[in-house]
C-alpha cells in the first residue's frame, strides 16, 4: 500500500486565438485543411499498443462534402476484441504491480 499523496498539477488553459481574417492561426490553419484534402489515411484500430488494420473497413467522409473520402477506419470485430482482452490481461500484472504515483501520472499526462 502507498500512502503518497500525490499533488495534482494546476490546469492551465491554452492561449485562445482569434482566427481572424488574414492572422497567422488561420493561414496555417487553412495551409493544414488544404494539405490534408490532398490525403486519404487510414485509421487503424490501436490493440496492445500496436496498429492493426482488420477488415472491413468505413468511409471517412466530410459532413459538407460526401463525394470527398477523407479515410477509411477499419472495424474490429470478434477477433480483434479477442485480441485487446487479451492484451489487456498481459498488461495486468505490470499495471498491478506499478506504484500509485506512477499510475496517477500517467492519468495526469492524458488529462493534459
Amino acid at each position: 500500500m502507498n500512502n503518497a499523496y500525490p499533488e495534482t498539477p494546476t490546469p492551465e488553459n491554452e492561449p485562445t486565438l482569434s482566427y481572424a481574417p488574414g492572422s497567422e492561426e488561420r493561414r496555417s490553419v487553412q495551409k493544414r485543411l488544404r494539405e490534408l484534402r490532398e490525403q486519404t489515411i487510414e485509421i487503424p484500430a490501436f490493440i496492445g499498443g500496436e496498429p492493426v488494420y482488420p477488415e472491413p473497413t468505413s468511409e471517412v467522409v466530410p459532413p459538407h462534402d460526401h463525394q470527398h473520402l477523407l479515410g477509411r477506419v477499419h472495424q474490429s470485430g470478434a477477433d480483434e476484441v479477442e485480441d485487446a482482452i487479451d492484451a489487456a490481461l498481459d498488461a495486468k500484472a505490470e499495471w498491478a504491480a506499478m506504484d500509485f504515483p506512477d499510475r496517477a501520472a500517467i492519468f495526469l499526462r492524458a488529462a493534459d
